[in-house]
């Protein structure tokens, strides 16, 4: 074997690896007290935007592509991000180096663990009917699943 044949080894064996960490199964129970952060910001309720967009049904799509939430900064707008188990674990662990100039200030889960939980979480909770699955499930309650949005009136 040549070095270069060596080098593409190590190089896939690197990457495969960084891959395989990140997309690592978390604990969906753990995540969805760790998404108490997020609901902050953010509801799992379609069309329910707060400071930040509603998340609902957001995963496998691209970065700022909510309908009807006007505040995504150019840098976000600009990168070509589908959200996934890589992308999340990137964009959770630094918001601000993953995407350089977004508007989100929250600081990132620097614990490893911690995200691969509310990854897991976010993977049921994203997914197209997801508020419901997770409610259903009781991860979480009907108004987390709401967020910090005041009662809705009746």
């Amino acid at each position: 074997m040549k070095l270069k044949d060596y080098l593409f080894a190590g190089a896939a064996i690197l990457i495969s690896g960084a891959f395989s960490l990140a997309r690592a199964d978390g604990n969906p129970q753990r995540g969805a007290k760790t998404y108490d952060a997020c609901a902050a910001c953010h509801s799992l309720e379609p069309n329910l935007h707060l400071t930040g967009p509603s998340l609902a049904g957001l995963w496998g799509k691209k970065a700022a592509s909510v309908a009807g939430y006007p505040r995504y900064s150019d840098a976000l707008r600009k990168r070509d991000v589908v959200w996934d188990d890589v992308t999340l674990n990137a964009w959770l662990a630094n918001p601000e180096s993953f995407v350089p100039g977004t508007y989100m200030t929250f600081p990132g889960i620097p614990d490893e663990k911690s995200r691969r939980d509310v990854i897991a979480f976010l993977r049921l909770a994203l997914a197209p009917g997801g508020a419901k699955a997770v409610v259903a499930q009781g991860l979480i309650t009907a108004d987390e699943a709401r967020g910090e949005a005041s009662e809705a009136l009746e």
